[in-house]
């Protein structure tokens, strides 16, 4: 990853030129940039960003673990079920990017629910081996268009500031990742492996009740 990280920054440097400055543009400090991320909606966008990944990552951080010592599937199937859900994650992608709702607030907070539904069921489906891998690619494809109806709504709540708050959400997601990782590694040393579906579909769920605060967006033209 360092190798293709710095591949790609050759590439920067030697084809990406920045745009000419236009002199009629009225220049803006960076102070008034980043006040634009601290207007309500944004806030609470940002915040169900953090949520909603850190509760996917703390499943999927350890999920192989926990299919292993909670389900008894061998190394084999792991590695299937891990597939499937990359699978389930290509193919939600798929069906989504062609036909993305306008609005879309309710199926993303539809899809939320499904979502928080899927990861908890991981918790109580542990011992259903024929079931299991459903949960998990349901978690899979719902990822997927979990993330493509994020990077959507961010654009159109953003308007005008929509390069920077985009780049401020990404932030937030990484922020999630970890957390969501530094969660599920407490869990299991404190309370218990099985229990990590939970704690993800918990953690969605907030992210759903954050977003029920955001004001709908008019349909767009």
């Amino acid at each position: 990853m360092s190798g293709l990280s710095a591949v790609a920054l050759m590439m920067v440097i030697k084809w990406i030129r920045p745009p000419e400055l236009n002199g009629s543009k009225p220049a803006t400090t960076l102070l008034s940039r980043l006040s634009e991320i601290w207007k309500k909606d944004i806030v609470l966008m940002l915040l169900s960003s953090v949520l909603i990944f850190g509760g996917i990552m703390s499943v999927f951080s350890y999920l192989a673990t926990f299919l292993i010592r909670q389900t008894g599937f061998p190394a084999v199937q792991v590695t299937m079920i891990l597939a499937l859900y990359g699978v389930a994650d290509i193919v939600g992608n798929l069906v989504l990017a062609k036909r993305v709702p306008n609005p879309l607030d309710a199926l993303f907070k539809r899809l939320l629910l499904v979502l928080a539904g899927s990861l908890a069921a991981i918790t109580l489906l542990g011992n259903e081996m024929w079931l299991l891998p459903l949960a998990v690619a349901a978690v899979g494809c719902c990822h997927a268009t979990t993330g493509l109806l994020m990077g959507i709504d961010v654009l159109r709540r953003a308007g005008s500031s929509a390069q920077l708050v985009g780049a401020v959400n990404v932030t937030a997601i990484n922020l999630g990742i970890m957390l969501g990782a530094m969660a599920g590694g407490f869990l299991i040393d404190h309370i218990d492996l099985r229990y990590i579906g939970l704690l993800g579909g918990s953690f969605v769920l907030l992210g759903w009740i954050v977003r029920t605060r955001l004001q709908p967006l008019p349909r767009m033209s």
